[in-house]
């Protein structure tokens, strides 16, 4: 076999493990397994918010260790949120194809912070529920 040929075909075969290796970081089909030493809390600006307000969602991840951790992204989609199961933020975006890691102290935290606009997915007066995701580490949910 050509050496040309056998480098293409060895190239073939990294750019698949290392396509395989991404989707095992993030779990079968990018659906998150959670991290023991990290935890996502989500949390909005106020438990009440006007009709048409705009809302402030904020998606953290905490250490949970007493040890320093380093999580690793394989893309600039890091944070998401989802409310009533109906709308979520991230479907009509686009992301980055590029590494990015996050470095959390023991017990630290790293905060994502999203202004839902009423134009983007109308709230009607009553209770919603709001899911942050951090992917590749879990969710949480909380009540307006």
């Amino acid at each position: 076999m050509e050496d040309r040929v056998k480098r293409k075909i060895i190239l073939g075969v990294l750019i698949v493990l290392l396509g395989m290796a991404m989707f095992t970081s993030m779990g079968i089909y990018g659906v998150a397994r959670a991290k023991p030493d990290m935890k996502v809390i989500v949390s909005t600006e106020k438990s009440v918010y006007l009709e048409g307000e705009d809302v402030i969602i904020f998606v953290i991840v905490r250490n949970v260790s007493d040890k320093k951790v380093i999580h690793t992204f394989t893309s600039s989609f890091m944070a998401d949120y989802m409310i009533d199961g109906q709308y979520q933020w991230s479907s009509d975006k686009l992301f980055a194809q590029a590494f990015v890691d996050i470095n959390l102290i023991e017990n630290g935290t790293y905060t994502w912070m999203f202004v839902h606009k009423s134009k983007d997915y109308y709230l009607s007066p009553g209770k919603h529920k709001i899911t942050g995701k951090v992917v590749g580490v879990g969710e949480d949910s909380c009540m307006i």
